[in-house]
C-alpha cells in the first residue's frame, strides 16, 4: 500500500475530470434522449465517490512522501498535472448545478457548488503561481518536454470563468454577483493570454521536433479544450452579463457571444479531427500502449460536447444536435474502454509503478 501511495502521480485526478464531465454532457442531450438524465445521475454520484477515493491517497502522499511531491513539482511534465485536483472540484461544481439539484435539491446543490468553486479557484491560482515559475526557471526544462499537458495550469483558469458565470444567476441582486463576475473575468484574462503563450511553445515543438512519447500521445486532444471553453464562456456570458451591475447591452453581448462561440467551436472541432488523424497513425503503428494519460482522451471530448450543447441553445441547428449526440455515444464508448483498462492496470499494478 505504501508503494502505491508513493507512486501516486498527480494526474490521477484526470479520472475525476473525465468522469465528472460525462453527466454534464448527458444532461445537455436529455431532451432528445430522456434516458440520458438517469445515466447522468448515476455517473455524477459515481464521480463524487471517485473524488474521495482519489483524494485520500493524494493527500496522504503529501504527508508520507513529501520528497516525491517535490520531485513531481519539479518534473517538466508531471508538474503540470497537479491542477487536475482543483479542476476536478470545478467539474463537480458544475455537476452539482446541472445534475445535483435534481438529486439533493437546488439550495443544497448551489451551496456545495459555491464552496467547490471557492476551493477550486484558490487551488488553481495557487498552483499556477507554483508551477509556472518552476517551468520558467527550471534548468531541466527543454523544448522536448513541451506537450499539450502544459495547457493545464494556465488554461484551467478558463474553467473558473465557466463556473463563475454559472453561479452568478443564483446570487442576483447581491454583492456576490459582482465579485463572481470580477473573479471570472480576471481568470479569463489569465487563461486566454497564457493559452496563446503556451500554445505557441507547444506548437513549435510539435512542428519542428519529434512528437512526444506514446505514453502521453493522448495529450494532443487537450489542444481543443481551450477554445471549447471559450465557446462555453461565450454562451454563458449572455445570461451572466445581464445579472451584473455593469449594464452591458444585451443585444451586443448576444451577437458577440454567437460569433465568438461558433468561431471557437469551429477550431475545436477542427482540432478534434486532426487529433483523430494523429491517433489513427499511432494505432496503425501499434504505438499506443495504455497509460493513465489515456484519460486525456475523455475530458477533451466532454468539453467539446458541452460546447456543442451550449451553442445549440443559442444557435439551434441540426448540425449541433447531431454532433452532440455523436459525441455522447463516442464519449460513453471511450470512457468505458479507459475505465476497464484502468481497473485492469490497478489490479496488475502497472499504474502504481514509479514514473
Amino acid at each position: 500500500m505504501g508503494t502505491r501511495i508513493q507512486n501516486f502521480i498527480p494526474s490521477w485526478f484526470s479520472v475525476i475530470m473525465g468522469t465528472g464531465i460525462l453527466p454534464i454532457v448527458l444532461m445537455l442531450g436529455r431532451k432528445e434522449m430522456p434516458i440520458y438524465e438517469t445515466l447522468a445521475k448515476g455517473f455524477f454520484a459515481f464521480s463524487v465517490f471517485l473524488f474521495f477515493v482519489v483524494l485520500i491517497p493524494w493527500l496522504l502522499r503529501f504527508f508520507m512522501y513529501p520528497q516525491n511531491i517535490k520531485k513531481d513539482f519539479l518534473h517538466p511534465i508531471l508538474g503540470s498535472f497537479f491542477p487536475t485536483m482543483p479542476i476536478s472540484m470545478l467539474t463537480l461544481s458544475v455537476g452539482f448545478l446541472s445534475v445535483g439539484e435534481h438529486m439533493i435539491g437546488k439550495d443544497l446543490a448551489v451551496q456545495i457548488a459555491t464552496w467547490l468553486f471557492v476551493a477550486g479557484t484558490a487551488g488553481i491560482f495557487l498552483l499556477g503561481f507554483i508551477i509556472l515559475p518552476i517551468i520558467f526557471t527550471g534548468e531541466n526544462t527543454s523544448l522536448k518536454h513541451a506537450n499539450f499537458g502544459w495547457f493545464i495550469p494556465p488554461v484551467s483558469h478558463l474553467f473558473i470563468t465557466i463556473v463563475g458565470f454559472d453561479l452568478i444567476k443564483y446570487y442576483t441582486d447581491t454583492q456576490i454577483t459582482d465579485i463572481l463576475f470580477l473573479v471570472s473575468m480576471i481568470a479569463f484574462g489569465v487563461g486566454i493570454v497564457l493559452f496563446i503563450f503556451v500554445g505557441s511553445a507547444v506548437y513549435h515543438r510539435y512542428t519542428y521536433h519529434e512528437l512526444p512519447s506514446s505514453s502521453i500521445a493522448s495529450t494532443f486532444f487537450i489542444g481543443m479544450v481551450p477554445t471549447a471553453k471559450v465557446a462555453i464562456i461565450s454562451v454563458k456570458s449572455i445570461e451572466a452579463f445581464q445579472n451584473t451591475s455593469y449594464h452591458l447591452n444585451p443585444e451586443v453581448v448576444e451577437t458577440l457571444a454567437k460569433l465568438i462561440g461558433v468561431v471557437s467551436w469551429g477550431f475545436s472541432i477542427w482540432w478534434f479531427v486532426l487529433a483523430i488523424v494523429i491517433l489513427v497513425e499511432k494505432i496503425i503503428k501499434k504505438d499506443l500502449p495504455f497509460a493513465l494519460s489515456w484519460w486525456a482522451f475523455a475530458f477533451p471530448i466532454g468539453a467539446l460536447g458541452v460546447a456543442t450543447g451550449a451553442l445549440n441553445k443559442i444557435v439551434p441547428h441540426v448540425l449541433f444536435t447531431a454532433t452532440l449526440h455523436g459525441l455522447i455515444v463516442l464519449f460513453l464508448g471511450i470512457w468505458t474502454l479507459i475505465a476497464v483498462n484502468t481497473i485492469l492496470g490497478i489490479r496488475k499494478g502497472s499504474l502504481c509503478r514509479a514514473h
